[in-house]
């Protein structure tokens, strides 16, 4: 730890302070993570998330194949509708399809593979969400206590309004939800707003664990307010964490520790400023 970390700004204009920053935290977290207890802590998560929807899926995979066909379809249906010029290419060739059975069989097989295709999406969406969950509910105290051995200059005891917190992780994901609707009516670039709200507010809502008894709500918002860039670039970071082999079975352990490091560096930066 150093004596004196470097003041950050969280603009645009400064990304590359902000990524060597993330890049640190997220090292020091895998430094963290590299503990017998924190590797079977992610591992036994990413289990019983990965068990628990399998069982569920297996369960009602009838009615499961059933929804994805429906939506399936609507999907057809609203590429048919943003880009209806496809509809008169098919009209131009409807004669010609019709008499192959080939071609039926074929849109038949796509339309089969697409669906599976959905019901795949669903169920990595359903363990990602779930993993999330139960990392802020079960490991995210523990990896707190830990990571705080590192930073002595801070200590608990700030005094925590949880109905003002809840009501802040509420409105926050209300907010979320939102724009992230509002965001599917965008053409072509609507799947990378979404990507970045999911980012941005996955790695904020652990602002608040991160600095549980550290600090009070109001300061929580303030330092939010203060990095709203540099969560954004760690949430990115703990997204590239899920696709790297191996690694992200540590994932929930790296994203919670890392977060951690990100929130308590910067409240040392302010407890500096204070005592200049």
């Amino acid at each position: 730890m150093e004596k004196t970390l470097p003041r950050l700004r969280s603009t645009a204009l400064s990304f590359l302070p902000m990524l060597g920053e993330a890049l640190k935290c997220i090292a020091l977290a895998i430094k963290d993570s590299l503990s017998p207890k924190v590797i079977f802590y992610s591992v036994a998560i990413w289990g019983g998330s990965f068990l628990f929807w399998a069982g569920i899926f297996w369960w009602q995979w009838a009615h499961i194949i059933v929804l994805a066909q429906v939506g399936t379809a609507f999907l057809a249906l609203g590429i048919f509708i943003f880009f209806p010029q496809l509809l008169g290419a098919g009209a131009a060739t409807q004669a010609a399809m019709a008499s192959a059975p080939v071609a039926a069989v074929a849109a038949s097989v796509g339309f089969t593979i697409v669906s599976y295709v959905l019901v795949a999406v669903v169920f990595i969406l359903l363990v990602l969400i779930s993993v999330r969950i139960l990392l802020e509910a079960f490991l995210m105290g523990y990896v707190q206590t830990r990571t705080l051995r590192r930073y002595p200059e801070l200590q608990k005891g700030a005094d925590n309004n949880w109905l003002e917190g809840l009501r802040g992780a509420t409105g926050s994901t209300i907010k979320a939800l939102v724009i992230t609707f509002i965001c599917l009516f965008i053409p072509v670039i609507n799947g990378i707003l979404i990507l970045l709200i999911a980012c941005y507010y996955s790695a904020r809502s652990l602002v608040g664990d991160a600095l549980e008894d550290l600090a009070t709500v109001q300061e929580q918002k303030q330092f939010i307010r203060e990095n709203r860039f540099g969560i954004l670039v760690m949430g990115l970071l703990h997204f590239a964490l899920l696709l790297i082999p191996f690694v992200g079975l540590l994932a929930p352990a790296i994203i919670g520790s890392s977060m951690c490091h990100f929130c308590m560096r910067g409240k040392v930066r302010q407890l500096a400023i204070r005592l200049q």
